[in-house]
């Protein structure tokens, strides 16, 4: 949906904008790693307000069904990495 394109959209922008790219693309593997060895994992946290996280496979939020408060997991203003807690 248009919605939430536009909304991967912004949310990648910003990402990019702090260079946290590597960041999440690492998280990615570790969690595809962790699954394809039969490891159950959750991100959970405010990444849970990432529609990137949920396209990635971090979190199980879906972002279409759900309102989401990105500004929680990653802020221009606070100037912090984000934090993605992942259970395993």
């Amino acid at each position: 949906p248009a919605k939430i394109q536009a909304l991967v959209d912004q949310e990648l922008a910003l990402i990019a904008e702090m260079r946290y790219e590597p960041f999440f693309l690492t998280v990615q593997d570790l969690v595809r790693h962790a699954r394809s060895l039969g490891i159950l994992c959750q991100g959970r946290g405010s990444a849970a307000n990432s529609a990137v996280c949920y396209c990635l496979g971090i979190t199980e939020v879906d972002p279409n069904r759900m309102d989401l408060l990105f500004g929680r997991f990653i802020s221009r203003e606070r100037n912090e990495p984000p934090d993605i807690d992942v259970d395993f």
